[in-house]
Formats: structure tokens, sequence, C-alpha cells
């Protein structure tokens, strides 16, 4: 199979709801002990969009092949700051022709 799937990458303002049909998940620490646990929430596989009444914000889109996958290095420079309360929610914006296993890996950090 290989076709082109459109992923985007939204900053979502702290009026939205979190969408549904998915499971939380816990961050890993990648620091070791020495890191405390993430005071944030994560989601993973929402089959319902993320709602809000206000305005979403577009920080990456791109489509890639299925077959070469997709990934982003966020450098300095293209690091996305989230406010308290705020969202950053990857979405894929249409699905492929067939089922196929979708992963992902998004690694963070919270400062403060």
């Amino acid at each position: 199979m290989s076709e082109q799937l459109p992923v985007s990458i939204l900053r979502v303002p702290a009026t939205a709801t979190s969408g549904s049909g998915g499971a939380s998940v816990t961050p890993r620490k990648i620091g070791g002990a020495l890191d405390s646990a993430a005071a944030s929430t994560v989601e993973a596989g929402n089959t319902t969009l993320a709602t809000t009444s206000g305005t979403l914000e577009t920080i990456r889109r791109a489509a890639e092949n299925i077959l070469n996958g997709w990934h982003w290095v966020f450098t300095p420079e293209t690091r996305i700051v989230v406010p308290p309360s705020g969202m950053v929610v990857v979405r894929l914006i249409t699905g492929g022709t067939a089922a196929m296993p979708v992963s992902g890996e998004l690694i963070f950090e919270e400062i403060g």
C-alpha cells in the first residue's frame, strides 16, 4: 500500500474539550529517576475530534507517504509552546483507503 496521508499539528485554546474514543496514556520519563511525573494529561487514539469555541491554530500541515512515515524534528525555532490548560493535537486529516495500523511518538517537556 502506498498513499499520501495529510497530518496536521494544531494548537488548541484552553476553551477546548478533548475528543473521545481513545485512552489516557502515562508519559514516560526520559530523564530517569531525577524527573518528576508529568503534570499534563496525555491521550492517544481518539476517534472523535477535540471541540472548541476558540480558534484552532495550525502549526504544521503536511502529507507524507505512509511507506516512509511522518517524521518532524522540532528544532528550538519550531518548538511549540502550549499555554496552561491549552492543548496540542496531532490529527490525521483523512484516513487511508484501507485499514492500517498506525503508531506514533511525541517527546515533550514541561517547563515550570
